[in-house]
């Protein structure tokens, strides 16, 4: 893994609360200027207003207070400049004489106190006077009116409006700044997340197959272009990281204290030759690593030619290193490998990565056979020299022929052991025969019980040994690969009876249930080899049937159409036995082998029909799988296409309307109902089901009034079977 602190980066060093923050700033200083602006502009609106106010309220008055001073009317002028003081901005109202003298004054200085007073004292006069002559009869003026009025409570209303707006701004600038957050807190800084975090998955020795995973959404933005740079980045740069790896690693491996000196030195002398000690310590490393190795490796400029050897081309050519820098291809390898390497030279200097194999005949050394590896060295994103590396393989390659030798020798005698087996094998099955037929013809005779008592042993000895060498002769074909399936006309029905009156008898005599479930759309006409098709369904089911002490063996079949002429059949065969673990499933497939010894001791058998089965099942196209557990029983399941021709078995059956004819069920196993059941409902008939005697008789006696078309009794069930319900049912 990439070698990094794995730690979240904080909220807000995240680059969504630093455009969020930024955003929220710029909002705030533009939200301020802009109030600003606005408020100025409103200031000066508010002022003329308020002029136009105060100078209205002058001439509305203006009048009565010249007819009060003319009458000398002190009480009129009081009461009606205490109307005026009423208004909060009006401070102070005073009527002069026409010698300035104060006629009446009145004061209310009651709202003095009002908030945001510093504001109005920074901006302008805190109080400011109006006044207008008083003219009586149009031209004798008669003394003067003056207003003091309060400039902050004629701006108060100003002030609010400003504040609020800008409380609101702020308000709405934190709410759209939050939603860009979580906008590129999600968009952005997540998915930046997940490039971070594929980043740090990648592990630099496998570097060359990593990959980061596109993100879902983002294939065409900036976002996804960032994922394909860094994917071609990594591509064209795996090589030489997984290299500068190795060569580091092998470094500390080799002179740990001389990279200790090194880095020391450096330390010391870091400030003033820091690009002189990296170069240093560059060279040194190669060198090393150049001249330790057993490899041809080599360095090469621009110009094709050679200027770094290690002594490995010493050894090939028989010359001095320092003979042979400065040379180039076609001086050292001739001319007809100078055609072959330096179009190979042009594609590293292009940046590819290029391996290959070669035949040459070196001066000293003789006949090599070599691997050749050319690397670009790309510095300061320039590739100014190529890397060759060249590893003699002339053993490994003689060592391969020699193993292809052996190889087909091995396969030879294996060929030889099948065909040896093979023959063996029709050998011993024709005095076999003879003993069998010999053996029936005698058993046909007048013989006592002791004597036919043998006779049938050595009969059925017979038989079972015939088994074995039949599978034997069947496995050396599978295994020699002289095994041929027959491609002919066959019916599918036919192989089902066949295996269920070879089996059935067996099934019976333990008291297990043999059940075919045969799905309404496969097909019955087929094409294929239904010889080899009923030994692997007679092999399977003769293995449920050995291994299942109670309850059913169910033969399903199903199908899947692949074309218009073929189809994928699917054959499984079901069993309620005892069952294998994952352990014994492994060896289950092995020749000669079975589940466990145990197994063997009890059941016998060879261990050859499961690995035939799947040999035939393989030739046939088809695969096997199997599933189990203890206790629960076991299903096998295999598929083999065959080509198939239109059929209409059960077609004329299935168009009828068949929903007027009313079936009963009788049978006492759960599983043969429910297959007979799904049967019958796709020929569209009605079913009822019922699980004993006793209360399929309960059920006719309900039904007497609707009456059932037809009755199916399983004929072997407890308690009362199907003879003895037959008896006592009356006709419906």
């Amino acid at each position: 893994m990439v070698q990094s602190k794995d730690m979240p980066i904080p909220v807000t060093q995240s680059i969504s609360f630093q455009l969020a923050k930024k955003g929220f700033i710029a909002a705030i200083l533009m939200a301020l200027i802009l109030g600003i602006a606005q408020s100025i502009w409103g200031y000066f609106l508010q002022k003329q207003i308020n002029n136009n106010t105060i100078q209205e309220i002058l001439n509305a008055v203006r009048d009565s207070a010249t007819q009060s001073i003319v009458n000398n009317d002190k009480n009129f002028s009081r009461m009606m400049l205490g109307s005026l003081i009423k208004k909060d901005f009006i401070l102070e109202a005073t009527i002069y004489s026409k010698a300035h003298a104060v006629f009446v004054s009145v004061k209310n200085y009651s709202s003095v106190d009002a908030p945001y007073r510093f504001i109005t004292k920074l901006i302008s006069d805190e109080y400011f006077q109006n006044s207008i002559p008083l003219i009586y009869e149009q031209s004798l003026r008669v003394g003067t009116l003056e207003l003091t009025v309060d400039h902050h409570q004629l701006l108060s209303p100003l002030y609010q409006r400003a504040i609020l707006s800008i409380l609101l701004s702020t308000i709405l600038i934190l709410i759209i700044c939050i939603i860009m957050f979580a906008v590129f807190q999600r968009n952005v800084t997540n998915q930046l997340e997940v490039i971070i975090q594929s980043f740090r998955s990648i592990n630099p020795r496998m570097i060359d197959n990593a990959q980061l995973k596109p993100l879902p959404g983002h294939e065409k933005d900036e976002l996804g272009l960032l994922i394909t740079i860094a994917n071609e980045f990594i591509r064209a740069n795996a090589h030489h990281m997984l290299e500068r790896i190795a060569a580091e690693k092998q470094l500390r491996m080799l002179n740990e204290d001389l990279e200790y000196r090194v880095k020391e030195r450096t330390d010391r002398l870091y400030k003033k030759i820091v690009q002189y000690e990296k170069a240093e310590k560059q060279l040194r490393m190669y060198e090393r690593i150049v001249s330790s190795t057993t490899d041809m490796i080599g360095l090469i400029d621009q110009n094709h030619q050679y200027i770094l050897v290690n002594e490995s081309y010493e050894t090939a050519f028989g010359k001095d290193p320092s003979e042979l820098i400065g040379k180039n291809i076609e001086e050292l390898f001739g001319t007809e490998m100078k055609d072959q390497l330096e179009p190979k030279l042009e594609r590293c200097f292009n940046g590819e990565t290029i391996a290959f194999e070669i035949w040459y005949t070196y001066p000293k050394t003789g006949n090599r056979y070599m691997s050749v590896h050319y690397s670009p060295w790309i510095q300061d994103n320039i590739i100014e020299h190529v890397v060759v590396s060249g590893r003699d393989i002339t053993r490994l390659k003689r060592a391969e022929e020699q193993l292809q030798l052996a190889r087909a020798e091995a396969e030879e005698a294996n060929n030889a052991k099948s065909e040896f087996l093979a023959r063996m094998s029709h050998e011993i099955r024709t005095p076999l025969n003879a003993v069998i037929g010999l053996t029936h013809l005698a058993m046909q005779t007048n013989l006592t019980n002791k004597q036919y008592d043998y006779l049938n042993k050595i009969g059925i000895s017979s038989q079972s040994l015939l088994t074995v060498i039949n599978d034997i002769l069947d496995f050396s074909k599978i295994e020699a690969g002289k095994l041929t399936i027959e491609h002919v006309n066959f019916q599918l029905d036919e192989v089902l009876e066949k295996l269920s009156s070879i089996l059935s008898i067996k099934a019976h005599e333990k008291g297990l249930e043999l059940i075919f479930e045969i799905a309404p759309e496969v097909p019955n006409k087929l094409v294929g080899d239904p010889l080899r098709l009923g030994q692997i369904l007679t092999n399977l089911t003769n293995n449920a049937i050995k291994f299942t002490e109670q309850g059913e063996v169910i033969i399903r079949v199903q199908s899947r159409k692949i074309d218009d002429c073929k189809a994928m059949l699917t054959f499984s065969v079901i069993d309620s036995g005892i069952g294998m673990n994952a352990k014994q499933i492994t060896r289950l497939f092995k020749s000669f082998s079975q589940a466990d010894t145990y197994i063997t001791r009890k059941y016998g058998g060879s261990g050859l029909g499961l690995s035939i089965c799947k040999g035939l099942i393989e030739i046939m196209g088809g695969t096997i799988t199997v599933s189990s557990a203890p206790g629960k029983g076991s299903t096998f399941s295999f598929n083999c296409p065959f080509d198939w021709k239109d059929s209409d078995t059960s077609s004329e059956m299935k168009s009828k309307d068949n929903s007027k004819i009313h079936i009963l069920l009788v049978d006492d196993n759960k599983a043969s109902r429910i297959i007979f059941k799904k049967t019958l409902i796709s020929f569209s008939f009605r079913v009822t089901e019922a699980g004993s005697g006793q209360e399929a008789l309960d059920i006719l006696s309900s039904n007497r009034d609707h009456p059932f078309s037809l009755v199916l009794v399983d004929w072997k069930m407890p308690e009362m079977d199907g003879i003895e319900l037959t008896k006592k049912s009356k006709p419906c």
